[in-house]
């Protein structure tokens, strides 16, 4: 949730993760492991690249995901994802949480 455009590196396929968000205030990483980035992939880059166009935010400081309600000052906040009935699996592996009760205790 807590990527800028800015952190997407289209050309070389990979995702800088430099800042995370926790408790609806975005800081830096807390572990090295958190850091580094993450490879994308040409559908990801794809998906990506034409959600940009349909964004009204889209300059490099702007959030990805950017809160249409906060008119775009802070990104959509994780709580966020599972109101919208997402698996909470699939929440523990984008937040990249080692345990999947942590996602619970967390977001349920």
């Amino acid at each position: 949730m807590g990527l800028k455009w800015a952190d997407l590196d289209f050309i070389g396929r990979k995702i800088n993760i430099v800042r995370s968000v926790v408790d609806c205030t975005a800081g830096p990483c807390k572990t090295e492991a958190f850091r580094k980035h993450v490879p994308m992939d040409e559908r990801i880059a794809q998906v990506l690249m034409a959600w940009r166009q349909e964004s009204v935010y889209t300059k490099s400081e702007d959030w990805v995901w950017a809160s249409p309600h906060k008119q775009g000052r802070d990104p959509y906040w994780p709580q966020t994802i599972k109101s919208l009935g997402v698996d909470a699996k699939v929440v523990q592996e984008l937040m990249r949480h080692a345990s999947f009760r942590t996602t619970m205790d967390s977001y349920t």
